[in-house]
């Protein structure tokens, strides 16, 4: 349950990349969400990597 909301300005990037280019660390693109502060700074709030292991609810395990 939420007790609070927030509203903030954010950031969306699609420019950062990881990987080594081999099999098993291809370079892909990641997708960043960063959040400003009160200050005017920004911090990472989430990533989404494509070749990230996915979390299996049912099993509580990651996998892939």
């Amino acid at each position: 349950m939420f007790d609070t909301v927030e509203y903030r300005e954010c950031v969306i990037t699609k420019l950062t990349r990881r990987g080594k280019g081999v099999d098993g660390s291809p370079i892909r693109p990641i997708t960043e969400v960063w959040v400003r502060t009160g200050d005017g700074n920004c911090i990472l709030l989430a990533d989404n990597d494509p070749c990230a292991p996915k979390y299996n609810r049912a099993t509580g395990l990651f996998e892939g």
